[in-house]
């Protein structure tokens, strides 16, 4: 699947080192930056947005397929990591 086509996914970050306060933390995915194959992660809180941050695929497992979050409260189901999921087609 492309890049484009993560646009809306729910997502939890996990397993950075440096930014650990991200960690455990769901997001919407708000788009691909190819510069640096990192996707830009927008975060909630109260159903408002509360800020965004460039998270590497490898640390990032899709929680839903597509969505927007409702309220701060997103489905917490996992579906499998995004490495997978977006895993390029030749």
């Amino acid at each position: 699947m492309g890049e484009g086509k993560s646009v809306g996914r729910l997502v939890e970050v996990h397993g950075l080192q440096n930014a650990t306060h991200f960690n455990g933390k769901v997001g919407e995915i708000a788009k691909f930056l190819p510069h640096r194959q990192r996707y830009e992660v927008q975060f909630y809180q109260g159903g408002a947005p509360s800020g965004s941050a460039s998270i590497a695929p490898e640390n990032l497992c899709v929680l839903r397929k597509k969505s927007t979050l409702v309220s701060g409260k997103p489905f917490k189901r996992k579906v499998n990591y995004f490495p997978t999921i977006l895993k390029k087609q030749d």
